[in-house]
């Protein structure tokens, strides 16, 4: 069937005109039923091509930078200890007590405790004000 280029596109112009509706809500229906499907297929390949090799990575690096890991985690340390964040009153609080964990404290011990730290560190510094 060798047709001219106008006869033929005459003719696909007719086919799509009379299968307009038909193929739409075919193309609505297969976009409903894969909405998401390309970002959740990207999202599943990051997860395990992190599982795979990023943690291998960190672990690598994390052994050659030992120093520079031992001082980023000092820093965080400082960091909770000025802004006395809820991971360090329990940290404070389990120090001493393995039995309970530190999810299990509830949140009115967290308060009462950080404001006995600020007592301290407050009678500390007029202490040192003083001498």
């Amino acid at each position: 069937m060798n047709y001219c280029i106008e006869c033929h596109l005459k003719k696909r112009r007719e086919q799509h005109a009379k299968n307009k509706d038909s193929v739409n809500q075919a193309r609505r229906n297969a976009y409903a039923e894969n909405k998401n499907g390309i970002k959740d297929w990207h999202l599943k390949y990051r997860r395990d091509r992190y599982q795979r090799i990023g943690r291998e990575r960190l672990k690598q690096w994390e052994a050659a930078n030992k120093e520079k890991l031992k001082l980023a985690h000092r820093n965080k340390q400082a960091r909770y200890r000025e802004w006395m964040t809820d991971s360090y009153i329990k940290k404070i609080l389990s120090q001493h007590n393995n039995s309970i964990a530190k999810a299990e404290y509830p949140q009115e011990l967290i308060e009462v405790k950080r404001l006995q730290l600020m007592i301290e560190r407050l009678c500390n510094e007029k202490r040192k004000r003083v001498t």
